[in-house]
């Protein structure tokens, strides 16, 4: 999925499919974004094609939502394991704060 992320589909023109653009511009653009960038980025070999479909980028979108939702259930059982003033669940503790280390303590 990454390198079909690195595909770009700039043709210079209007729509981005590059009929009307000559073959040396198109390359020395991507060449100067890679430089400005320092990604390895290409040209995508059916620009019409990567006009009209965004579907790597809706793949993405998808696995970024996945991973935000099991960071979000982790943060919130380990909230609940650790909340309460007596720690309710007690299921987590910190052995440096029961003996009042100074990184614990309050200021």
């Amino acid at each position: 999925m990454e390198e079909r992320l690195r595909q770009i589909n700039l043709g210079g023109t209007a729509v981005g499919t590059g009929l009307n653009a000559e073959r040396k511009y198109i390359y020395s653009v991507i060449e100067r974004l890679r430089a400005l960038t320092g990604l390895g980025l290409a040209r995508n070999e059916n620009m019409i094609d990567g006009t009209q479909n965004a579907d790597v980028f809706v793949e993405v979108s998808g696995l970024v939502k996945a991973c935000a939702a099991s960071l979000v259930k982790i943060a919130g059982d380990l909230r609940l394991l650790s909340s309460g003033p007596g720690r309710a669940l007690g299921k987590l503790g910190c052995r440096i704060c029961r003996r009042g280390h100074q990184l614990c303590r309050v200021r």
